[in-house]
C-alpha cells in the first residue's frame, strides 16, 4: 500500500540530517523513544492522529497544502487498492452466529452453488437451528438472514465499513470452520 505522507516526511528529516530523537526533541516531548515511535510509524505505515501529523509537518516545515494533497493521494490509492481487492472472486460462504460474538463459517452442500441457492439455505438452516446466519456473496455484498429464516438485509461493503461477519485478532479477521480449520483475512487484502 502507498504511504505518500510517510515517504515524503521522511524524506524532508532525511534532507534535514535530523534523526528520530531530534525530531522528538523539536516537537517538545520529553519521551523521546515514545516519539520517536510514532514518527517511524507515520513514515513506514502512515499511521498517526491528525493533530500529531500537523504538529509534525510544522515542525518539518512541511505546508497544509502539501499535506492535504498527499493525505488525498494515499486515500485515493487505498480506495484504489481495496476496490480491485473487493472485485477478486471468492467462494460463497455461511456463516452462522453460533451464540453472540462467536462466528462459524458452515460448509456448504456440494450441490448448493449458485447465490440463490445458497441463500435458500442460509434461510433453512436459520429457520431449522434458530440462529442468525450471513451469506457472504462476495467481498462486497452479504445477505444478512433472522433466526426465523427471514432474509433481514443485504449489506454492501465500503473501504469503511465490512458487513462480512467474522471475529478479529487485531486487523486480522478469522471464522471457525465447522470440520475444518480458522479461515483469516485482513481487511482490505488477500489472507
Amino acid at each position: 500500500m502507498t504511504n505518500y505522507v510517510g515517504e515524503w516526511f521522511s524524506g524532508i528529516r532525511g534532507e534535514r540530517g535530523w534523526s528520530l530523537a531530534e525530531v522528538a526533541r523539536r516537537l517538545g516531548y520529553t519521551n523521546i523513544s515514545k516519539c520517536a515511535n510514532k514518527v517511524l510509524r507515520l513514515e513506514r505505515e502512515g499511521v498517526a492522529d491528525d493533530h500529531f501529523v500537523r504538529r509534525l509537518a510544522a515542525v518539518l516545515g512541511i505546508s497544509d497544502g502539501v499535506v492535504a494533497y498527499l493525505c488525498r493521494a494515499d486515500r485515493l490509492a487505498y480506495e484504489r487498492a481495496w476496490r480491485e481487492w473487493a472485485d477478486q472472486p471468492v467462494p460463497v460462504r455461511v456463516v452462522v452466529r453460533a451464540v453472540p460474538g462467536f462466528m462459524v463459517e458452515l460448509a456448504v452442500t456440494v450441490d448448493v452453488t449458485r447465490p440463490e441457492e445458497v441463500v435458500a439455505f442460509g434461510r433453512a438452516y436459520a429457520a431449522r437451528h434458530h440462529k442468525k446466519v450471513f451469506v457472504v456473496l462476495s467481498r462486497r455484498r452479504t445477505v444478512g438472514i433472522t433466526e426465523s429464516g427471514e432474509i433481514d438485509g443485504t449489506f454492501e461493503a465500503t473501504p469503511e465499513s465490512d458487513p462480512c461477519p467474522g471475529m478479529s485478532v487485531g486487523r486480522v479477521k478469522f471464522l471457525f470452520r465447522l470440520g475444518g480449520t480458522p479461515s483469516t483475512e485482513t481487511k482490505g487484502g488477500a489472507s
